[in-house]
């Protein structure tokens, strides 16, 4: 897949999530685990397709592998189960061919060859010309795309559409709220202690701290201020 497609998605998310009442600094409030995974695809993705590499096909399998990991790290996010989908999708037929099938009219289609050169043709990166013995041809590069001069497959289909809902929603999500440093001070007064949770805590009250009222000795009270509570107000 080239810049353009991509780019195309990218601004296509962006001006839905602004119809949402979006913004693009939200985004920077997205939390992204395993994040060298993403940025690993993403150089290994573009880069066998435009730099002679030795053995393609293992380092595209690699970097789909990368990337499928990556979004099984953030299945929290809308619409990056999508993006799984569609990078399997792009996966199954590299590892059972050894390369990607791609379907030769739709080369001819897309303008990027003329139908009577196809047996000239030499395919970059890990990709061959689809044969009658090529298994799961259906998901190779059978879609030509005219205006980018370009065949791509079902997988980078999902995977772009994937992307618009992985972008736009995290434009349209709440921004985290959290306790003012007054309150917090007054709230500490009785062992309130500021954590660092990875699914969203704020603030707990610890096992060992004393009660809030005398009724309650004995009793143990845990309390989370999540992505979605109000800053408490004097």
């Amino acid at each position: 897949m080239t810049f353009a497609p991509l780019i195309l998605t990218i601004v296509v998310a962006i001006a839905i999530g602004t119809a949402r009442g979006g913004r693009l600094t939200s985004i920077a409030d997205t939390r992204l685990q395993s994040l060298p995974l993403l940025v690993a695809a993403l150089i290994v993705g573009f880069g066998v397709d435009r730099v002679e590499l030795p053995a393609p096909d293992v380092l595209a399998i690699g970097g789909l592998v990368a990337g499928v990991v990556f979004t099984l790290r953030n299945l929290h996010l809308a619409g990056m189960p999508i993006v799984g989908i569609g990078l399997l999708a792009n996966l199954a037929p590299l590892l059972v061919n050894g390369a990607t099938p791609v379907r030769p009219a739709a080369l001819v289609e897309a303008g990027m060859v003329a139908e009577a050169d196809l047996d000239r043709v030499i395919l970059t990166g890990p990709r061959e010309l689809a044969t009658a013995d090529a298994s799961l041809t259906w998901l190779g590069d059978t879609i030509p795309i005219a205006m980018f001069d370009q065949v791509l497959s079902l997988g980078d289909l999902i995977v772009l559409v994937g992307l618009v809902s992985v972008v736009g929603d995290a434009m349209v999500q709440r921004r985290r709220r959290f306790l003012s440093a007054r309150s917090l001070a007054g709230l500490e007064a009785f062992g309130w202690h500021e954590t660092d949770e990875r699914e969203g805590s704020v603030i707990e009250l610890r096992t060992d701290l004393r009660p809030l009222y005398p009724d309650d000795e004995g009793e143990i009270v845990r309390v989370f201020a999540s992505t979605s509570a109000s800053p408490a107000h004097d």
